[in-house]
């Protein structure tokens, strides 16, 4: 067996990856292959960006056998033994291996192992230390109730203006709040983002936010695809998402005479072009939107394509009037308008009226589960001021929203940012964004931290809080299983 040898490299393109990861008792005598062992480093970025340790969360590893072998290999956590990544790799004389979803400055010791037919010809044993965090890192606590278990991670998007240059990054973060990916924004304008893990579970989707094109990120950073400057409009707004067919569905802001539209666009990742859109001066021609005088009368924050008992929808939130709208996306038609002057009567669980201040205000990124809609309530209408979560059962046809659930806590008011998502155990996850300059009207303190919450629904118990330790806003949060991201046994029993 030769000795390890410890190089920087670049990556490249790895063997097909095995599942199986079995037991392979040693059966027959053989000349074992050699197998040796490189610890790679993933490409690093400027420094000038303070991110120069840009790969910490993730480690190369080539492994090279004398002869054709399977091999398997285990990188476990130093100081916590239950923190597996494994590996397994078909039959080949080379592989090259990416560990992910590592911990910052922490030890990891390793083994691999090559098979030949179902006996174990050799094995290597090495170690490597990750780099440590760096300049501008975020801190996160979390406190959970007694017997709380998660193994999902949560993404998030952060931003702190800071001199020499703005910190917005995404970030990836286990249950215990601990980061396990990062990637830094190239773009200093890009902070109200989306932020989302793609159907193949290999890339993320960033953008949409303000002036950050829809981007396609791969694991190790590089950008696959970035979204042109778009055709409708002058600049992305706020959304970015990825619909069933592979397309982008994001929002654009427009000009339409004295005062700023907005623009609904799926775009194509693959050739960039403009799939399906639809504009709001659509609305103002038909007179089913008239605007209301001010520079920008509608600020769209987020679209979702809808399913509903009208047929194809696309419902967008529009926060400066408070209100929810459906556009058919076969006509073009506003056929609904749900909240403040809507067409929508405001029911309470036992189908008595509610008032029309009893609505949403401000709010960001409605949830839609039809017939149910879960919304993020931002209360800047609400005498006194109160941030919620709302949860309402829709009736297109009788025109009516049934309050099924609400959520707040004493104290809680942010005006600006947030988001609120249904998870998969029937809890909700709420982000409660904070933000600074935007707030100045609203007297708060531009220093307090954003945090994000685990709401149980039933009991209103909060059973899980992630919190900055430090001013960091932040816009829109969402949740991923533990199986999906990284081959992690801490959280994925059986990656």
């Amino acid at each position: 067996m030769s000795s390890t040898r410890i190089l920087l490299l670049a990556l490249f393109a790895c063997a097909p990856a095995s599942k199986d990861k079995r037991e392979k008792p040693l059966e027959t005598e053989f000349t074992p292959p050699v197998l040796s062992a490189v610890v790679a480093v993933p490409t690093v970025l400027d420094a000038e960006l303070f991110e120069a340790g840009y790969g910490i969360h993730q480690k190369g590893i080539r492994l090279a056998a004398s002869g054709t072998a399977e091999v398997q290999l285990a990188c476990t956590l130093s100081s916590d033994e239950a923190e597996v990544h494994t590996f397994s790799g078909a039959a080949a004389r080379e592989w090259t291996l990416v560990v992910r979803g590592l911990l910052a400055d922490s030890r990891y010791d390793c083994l691999a192992r090559a098979f030949v037919g179902e006996a174990q010809a050799t094995s290597i044993a090495f170690d490597f230390r990750t780099a440590a965090r760096p300049n501008g890192a975020v801190t996160l606590s979390v406190d959970a109730v007694p017997g709380y278990e998660s193994s999902a991670y949560t993404l998030l998007n952060t931003w702190v203006d800071a001199d020499p240059f703005p910190n917005r990054r995404v970030v990836v973060v286990d249950p215990e709040g601990r980061v396990r990916w990062s990637w830094f924004l190239d773009n200093p304008s890009g902070g109200g983002i989306d932020f989302s893990l793609m159907a193949d579970g290999e890339h993320f989707l960033v953008g949409g936010g303000t002036e950050y094109e829809p981007t396609v990120v791969d694991m190790a950073g590089e950008i696959v695809f970035k979204s042109p400057d778009p055709t409708i409009g002058f600049t992305y707004h706020h959304h970015a998402a990825e619909l069933p067919d592979g397309g982008l569905l994001t929002l654009s802001k427009t000009v339409e005479g004295d005062h700023s539209g907005f623009a609904i666009v799926v775009i194509s990742p693959v050739t960039g072009e403009v799939t399906w859109s639809w504009n709001s001066q659509t609305a103002v021609d038909r007179l089913q939107m008239i605007p209301d005088g001010s520079p920008d009368p509608y600020h769209s924050n987020s679209v979702s394509f809808v399913d509903d008992s009208e047929g194809s929808g696309a419902w967008v939130s529009l926060r400066h009037p408070s209100q929810v709208i459906r556009i058919d996306r076969d006509s073009g038609d506003v056929t609904h308008i749900l909240g403040r002057g809507g067409d929508f009567r405001l029911l309470d669980a036992n189908g008595g009226l509610l008032p029309d201040d009893a609505w949403f205000s401000g709010q960001h990124d409605p949830e839609f589960d039809f017939p149910k809609v879960l919304v993020h309530d931002n209360g800047v209408l609400r005498v006194p001021e109160q941030s919620s979560v709302m949860e309402l059962e829709l009736d297109l046809d009788a025109l009516t929203a049934t309050v099924l659930w609400t959520w707040d806590e004493p104290g809680w008011f942010e005006p600006v940012f947030g988001d609120a998502d249904r998870l998969p155990n029937g809890s909700v996850l709420v982000t409660r964004g904070a933000c600074w300059d935007g707030c100045v009207a609203y007297n708060l303190d531009d220093e307090r931290p954003s945090n994000y919450v685990e709401v149980e629904p039933i009991s209103g118990e909060v059973v899980w809080r992630l919190d900055h330790q430090s001013y960091f806003g932040t816009y829109r949060a969402e949740r991923v299983d533990g199986c999906d991201l990284f081959a992690n046994t801490r959280y994925c029993p059986n990656p």
